[in-house]
């Protein structure tokens, strides 16, 4: 029997539709050239994947090369190790793509390290990859000298990475009134340098990752590191930031429009070149806050530490902390802050207030490194950062919906069956072909979903429910075992007919869905209900 499945509490991830969550099955990422070549130390490569699932099957490749196939459980923490081989070197077109591939949803984070210094990137999953991007404008530095420190030396020079995704793929990169283009093969890596700091334009037919790095970012006293993040797509861009810890620090704003950007007193107009996006750097901040009038990314700029900020269209319901985090800053709107849930209990906190006009308050929290923290909220979006080292990064995020439950990895999903059956064939078909229910309709919430979601005024025909009536007194029942409260009897239901002992719910439309008491012996589609899945609340 076939189903028609409507996702409820989720976004349906298909091309082209947005997605902000870092779980998945799919990752692409690389590892770019880290300090210069000639260093003698040891550089380490390191991938750290964690499970959300029992029974997951997990395996990194480089190229061709398969590097580790893993056999993971919930919450289960892996760390991968790849070779120097595995590094990019200075070609411009490589097979040195790392895939990660896994049969359930995971969160990766890849690690650079050299020494005592340590560069950590959240690897976004395919599903949450874009075909337009843009780098900001990393030309100039702060009247403090707070810049990005993103210059060439001998040696060392800034890296645009351009990472493919499993199709043949064209990607045209603008910068300065000048276009290149490259066809990609699948997973093939495109570099090209990033020398001339000018805001650059990546755009392609096909889903790709893109890196920014610097193998030697000027940091201070004459010293500088290794420095990578990856790009979000412009598809993930807003226009409200909030920024607890960017005082005295140079922000970057970067749109495709003419844009004008407010933070605190200054108010500055960025237009936008033929060739490439609008930008402005505003040196020196004094603001906690910043808004651009169009849709924009914002990005914080130290001297060897670039952190892209969320914007508050996209904060979250639930986010998990990296085991190589010492620190978490989470932000909340003021009226739900002590609603916010660290695992299973309420998050403690010493929380400071933002510009009082903005309604959100933030709270710093220690953390113990080697450990992973899950920082939910039950209905509301909030933002968590995490500091790995020096370096402040987004923590994963695992679901974007609230859920009074908890954290939600797997939506409900309702679904109306194609094939007419008996009420107790319903049955049968839900939990067989589906793994589901026939659908309780006992509160108010859930009529209104079936109503919203699942109606279809072309047929308006009726769909078998999971309610029917005590052979022994005639009370009615739902198969969950929950009271029958809510009713929606058609107007002259449910009757007293000895006959009609089971019920069918309409679907003609929004609001219109009432209930009909009926044979249990005729022939109709039904409604199956699957449960969602959720991220066990306490600790790992």
């Amino acid at each position: 029997m076939g189903v028609v499945p409507v996702m409820l509490l989720c976004t349906i991830y298909l091309p082209g539709i947005l997605s902000t969550e870092d779980k998945g099955t799919v990752f692409l990422t690389a590892f770019p050239e880290n300090v210069a070549s000639y260093d003698p130390i040891n550089h380490v490569h390191k991938l750290i994947l964690t499970a959300l699932y029992e029974d997951t099957r997990v395996n990194v490749t480089v190229g061709s090369a398969s590097k580790e196939s893993l056999h993971m459980n919930a919450k289960q923490v892996e760390s991968v190790y790849l070779d120097d081989s595995d590094e990019l070197g200075r070609e411009v077109l490589s097979q040195k793509s790392v895939v990660i591939r896994a049969s359930k949803d995971i969160v990766v984070l890849s690690v650079m390290s050299r020494g005592d210094r340590q560069q950590t990137v959240v690897v976004q999953p395919t599903k949450s990859l874009g075909t337009l991007y843009y780098t900001p404008d990393l030309s100039s530095y702060g009247s403090s000298g707070n810049g990005l420190g993103f210059q060439d030396f001998p040696g060392a020079k800034g890296k645009i990475v351009v990472i493919n995704s499993d199709k043949a793929n064209v990607v045209k990169v603008r910068s300065s009134g000048q276009t290149e283009t490259r066809e990609l093969e699948p997973f093939q890596v495109f570099q090209m340098n990033s020398s001339d700091f000018q805001p650059v334009k990546i755009e392609a037919e096909e889903r790709v990752a893109v890196l920014l790095s610097h193998p030697c970012a000027k940091t201070t006293n004459c010293t500088c590191e290794m420095m990578a993040i990856q790009l979000r797509p412009a598809n993930t861009w807003g226009k409200d930031f909030l920024l607890p810890y960017a005082e005295n620090e140079t922000v970057a704003v970067t749109s495709d429009k003419s844009f004008t950007v407010e933070a605190g007193s200054l108010t500055n107009t960025a237009s936008t070149p033929s060739y490439s996006s609008s930008h402005h750097l505003i040196h020196d901040l004094k603001s906690q806050w910043a808004k651009s009038s169009k849709d924009s990314s914002l990005m914080l700029l130290e001297p060897g530490k670039i952190t892209q900020v969320i914007p508050k269209s996209h904060f979250a319901a639930c986010l998990l902390t990296s085991n190589q985090a010492s620190k978490a800053l989470v932000i909340a709107p003021d009226s739900e802050k002590n609603n916010v849930r660290f695992w299973n209990v309420p998050l403690l906190a010493d929380w400071k207030q933002f510009n009082s006009s903005l309604n959100y308050s933030w709270a710093e929290i220690d953390l113990h490194v080697f450990e992973n923290y899950l920082i939910w909220h039950p209905s509301a979006k909030i933002m968590v950062y995490v500091k790995h080292g020096e370096k402040w990064r987004k923590a994963y995020t695992l679901s974007t919906e609230p859920d009074p439950q908890g954290c939600l990895l797997e939506p409900h999903v309702y679904s109306v069956t194609d094939q007419s059956g008996t009420w107790a064939e319903s049955i049968r078909h839900c939990q067989e072909e589906q793994q589901a229910e026939l659908v309780s309709i006992n509160t108010e919430d859930v009529h209104l979903t079936l109503s919203e979601r699942l109606s279809n005024p072309a047929e308006a025909k009726d769909a078998w429910v999971g309610m029917r009536r005590r052979l022994v007194n005639g009370e009615w029942y739902w198969l969950n075992k929950q009271p029958v409260n809510a009713s929606k009897w058609e107007q002259g239901e449910p009757g007293v007919s000895e006959e009609k002992f089971c019920v069918s719910t309409s679907l003609r439309g929004p609001h219109k869905n009432t209930w009909r008491s009926r044979s249990c012996c005729d022939n109709m589609r039904a409604v199956c209900y699957k449960t969602g899945v959720y991220l066990p609340l306490w600790p790992w």
